[in-house]
């Protein structure tokens, strides 16, 4: 449902810097994609925005958590196959070529930046 409102990658970054997001820095984004209103570019702007935010020294992490895999027996979970279902954000998150995802089977989360395999690499059990 679009609410009217067109939000652009420049409107994010406007809005991280007014919470005080800078280069370098390590956030770890809870995201609602249809929240923003229109975003032009989509969720790609939005990950963008964020990359951008921290920049090139900075870490985005968010959650790609799959707790449809508790339906299943046994449990199958794969990083790299296994959607998010925390929202499209970070389903496309997980699928850019630089992201790392976690190997947890339930509260998975990708990370893209110089700490994303600090963040990811322990995350399993």
């Amino acid at each position: 449902m679009e609410t009217g409102v067109r939000v652009t990658r420049e409107d994010i970054q406007n809005g991280l810097a007014g919470l005080g997001v800078v280069p370098g820095d390590v956030l770890l984004a809870h995201s609602s994609l249809k929240s923003f209103g229109h975003v032009v570019g989509g969720a790609d702007a939005v990950i963008d925005a964020l990359l951008e935010s921290v920049g090139t020294q900075g870490t985005v992490m968010v959650p790609t958590l799959t707790f449809q895999v508790l339906n299943d027996y046994p449990v199958r979970f794969s990083v790299s196959e296994t959607p998010s279902t925390s929202g499209w954000i970070t389903d496309v998150f997980r699928l850019r070529p630089e992201s790392l995802r976690s190997s947890h089977p339930v509260s998975s989360a990708a990370a893209i930046g110089p700490q994303a395999k600090y963040l990811t690499g322990d995350h399993s059990d």
